[in-house]
């Protein structure tokens, strides 16, 4: 696993038995209406915030 990766995973790990963290993170980075990230300003979605709580959400469900 590369490192980058491998420190995403960890990440996602730290935060996935917070549901209350997660779930603020997935309500909050949302797309507008040209695909950009609602909080990240600019940034093409899914941001990095959206798709590490994606991961924690998989995480916390076993997957």
């Amino acid at each position: 696993m590369e490192e980058s990766t491998q420190h995403f995973e960890y990440a996602a790990e730290a935060i996935a038995p917070n549901p209350r963290l997660w779930r603020t993170l997935l309500f909050a980075h949302t797309p507008n209406h040209v695909g950009n990230c609602h909080t990240c300003y600019g940034m093409r979605w899914p941001c990095g915030p959206r798709v590490l709580a994606e991961r924690a959400e998989e995480i916390h469900a076993g997957a």
